[in-house]
């Protein structure tokens, strides 16, 4: 509601503002700064941090967008180009060459040095040599050896 100010001083306009609720914004000016302050903040504190808040969700959907390919790429590359995975897959070829009753050194000569070796705390005379698997793969390859040097088992998760 627009305040009253004296006669000789104030438009004709604002006194019929000031007068009834029914003229329009436009013909009051106070009215008008009041509402041209409202929605100044409003859009200050409402709006500024909506698209603020939706500049955000855009730059993160078009940074996963980004990743993802990049991420693809690199899982492709991690399972079948690196270099632990090429070596991986030729222990699987190779290790089906591996037959019981071979020695040590023969195997060393077919599938090279192996990742690990242990010997098995039940039977101490058991020898097991560790070799490294494609990447995904949940068993590990692995050569057993009796006392005497010689291959007994071979685990070696197929392609």
């Amino acid at each position: 509601m627009c305040a009253t100010a004296p006669a000789s001083t104030t438009p004709r306009t604002f006194r019929s503002c000031s007068a009834s609720m029914r003229a329009s914004r436009r013909d009051c000016t106070r009215s008008s700064a009041l509402w041209d302050r409202i929605m100044n903040e409003m859009l200050r504190y409402v709006l500024k941090p909506a698209k603020m808040v939706w500049a955000i969700i855009q730059a993160v959907s078009v940074a996963i967008c980004l990743a993802l390919p990049l991420l693809f790429l690199y899982t492709i590359y991690n399972e079948h180009w690196s270099p632990e995975a090429r070596q991986g897959h030729l222990n699987q070829q190779h290790s089906k060459s591996i037959r019981q009753g071979m020695s040590r050194a023969e195997v060393k000569a077919i599938m090279g040095e192996p990742m690990d070796s242990s010997r098995d705390e039940r039977v101490p005379q058991t020898l097991a040599y560790y070799y490294r698997v494609p990447p995904g793969s949940s068993l590990s390859c692995r050569i057993i050896f009796d006392f005497e040097a010689r291959v007994t088992k071979v685990y070696c998760p197929s392609e």
